[in-house]
């Protein structure tokens, strides 16, 4: 697991008020997290605040998965140096 998963895991840990073991690679943010279209707006500001990435809503909206976020957050924050 790398460092951007894991921070976006506890981002939606908080957000979605959830147990961190449920919040794996493959689950879905509606289906097994309960994530709702304000839940997806909350995420959105809480990435950008704790991580500094600048996603579109749009974007946020068609993810899927928690991994589909972590790919965007990737996407977001670009190339790294040392990484």
């Amino acid at each position: 697991m790398d460092e951007v998963f894991e921070q976006v895991r506890d981002v939606c840990t908080d957000v979605l008020n959830t147990e961190a073991d449920k919040v794996v690679a493959g689950a879905r943010l509606v289906d097994d997290l309960g994530a709702d279209s304000i839940d997806f707006a909350e995420l959105r500001e809480a990435l950008a605040e704790s991580l500094g990435v600048a996603l579109s809503e749009d974007a946020v909206r068609a993810a899927v998965t928690v991994a589909d976020l972590a790919a965007l957050v990737r996407n977001g924050l670009g190339p790294r140096d040392g990484g």
